[in-house]
């Protein structure tokens, strides 16, 4: 899928070492997504550190899921 949204960010890749992944939040604003976190299981089942893309500065709502499985 291409890069989607109004100008500026940058495009990002978490790779593919992981096995699932455990946790989604998304933050919002008034101006739309401010960021998405994606929390992984690594292929040995192990969790690893969250994965932020976007800014956690400013006000701003955190969306997540109640529960996720693989």
């Amino acid at each position: 899928m291409e890069a989607q949204g109004g100008n500026g960010g940058t495009k990002w890749d978490d790779g593919g070492d992981h096995d699932s992944v455990i946790k989604i939040q998304v933050r919002i604003n008034k101006e739309g997504i401010q960021y998405i976190k994606f929390n992984y299981v690594d292929k040995d089942g192990d969790p690893e550190k969250e994965q932020l893309h976007g800014s956690e500065t400013g006000r701003g709502y955190t969306l997540e899921p109640v529960c996720m499985t693989a």
